[in-house]
């Protein structure tokens, strides 16, 4: 059973290189208050490298939680930043979700 959706877009801060913010929402669909632990992971040649993770607790039933991380958090930039994949932990299970760079 699903109990959590992602989302994750990029976000610049004026020109490309500047600031990078990865921003993102979890949605909570289970009929139950949940924690929620947020992990953006850089994969490069299928081997993990730098991650970044965000705990979101108590994210009440049916709510969503917004989440922002500065790109500079994981060591990449705004020309890296294709390739992240958003990795969500919950109750002892683990969901994957793709990067959409834009925005």
């Amino acid at each position: 059973m699903e109990v959590v959706t992602a989302e994750l877009q990029r976000k610049n801060e004026g020109k490309s290189n500047e600031t990078v913010h990865l921003v993102g929402k979890v949605k909570n669909v289970s009929d139950n208050p949940i924690d929620v632990t947020v992990t953006v992971t850089f994969y490069k040649k299928s081997q993990k490298a730098n991650n970044y993770s965000e705990k979101l607790e108590g994210v009440k039933a049916g709510k969503t939680a917004s989440f922002d991380i500065e790109a500079g958090a994981i060591g990449r930039t705004a020309s890296q930043i294709d390739g992240y994949v958003l990795e969500l932990e919950s109750n002892g299970y683990t969901y994957t979700t793709q990067v959409t760079a834009s925005g």
